[in-house]
């Protein structure tokens, strides 16, 4: 879910309700359990206002991990 908000060419509108629902995402307080863990990620992908880049997907410790890069 988060992959295919922050990479695809989705209207831009669309991904911000997107990430503003985002504890609507399938295992989003699984995955995230503290809302402050992905501040970052809305900050970069509103003042970029396109989409991300994948630069990264990949398992740390057991868990998934992923990585966008705004250009």
């Amino acid at each position: 879910w988060l992959i295919e908000t922050c990479c695809s060419t989705m209207d831009e509108s669309v991904r911000m309700k997107r990430l503003i629902g985002w504890e609507n995402a399938p295992g989003a307080r699984h995955c995230h359990p503290r809302a402050d863990h992905l501040m970052p990620l809305h900050v970069c992908a509103g003042m970029a206002g396109r989409p991300a880049r994948l630069v990264f997907d990949d398992y740390i410790l057991g868990k998934r991990s992923v990585a966008f890069q705004w250009d």
